[in-house]
């Protein structure tokens, strides 16, 4: 984890050990780093995710993650973003 450095300085340049499972209702994720700390994480199919992405120097979006079962062994990820032009039209 590299992004979050500053705030979690304890989990910057630490490479966890990264597990999942099949659930009924997606997957479930547990997330383990060396010094002890850990997460857990599910993922519901069909689900989806936005994000408004504001970042220095770039024009701000909103970002959309659709997980869609495609079978009952594959995921497949469908992620699309939006962003405002200058004449007030989305692209």
């Amino acid at each position: 984890m590299v992004l979050h450095a500053p705030l979690y300085p304890e989990l910057a340049m630490v490479r966890p050990e990264v597990t999942w499972e099949p659930a009924s209702y997606g997957i479930r994720m547990k997330v383990d780093y060396p010094n002890g700390i850990g997460d857990e994480h599910h993922t519901i199919f069909p689900g989806h995710i936005r994000v408004n992405v504001i970042r220095v120097g770039q024009q701000p979006s909103q970002l959309m993650l659709f997980n869609v079962q495609s079978t009952t062994r594959r995921r497949t990820n469908i992620w699309s973003s939006v962003t405002r032009r200058r004449n007030g039209a989305h692209a």
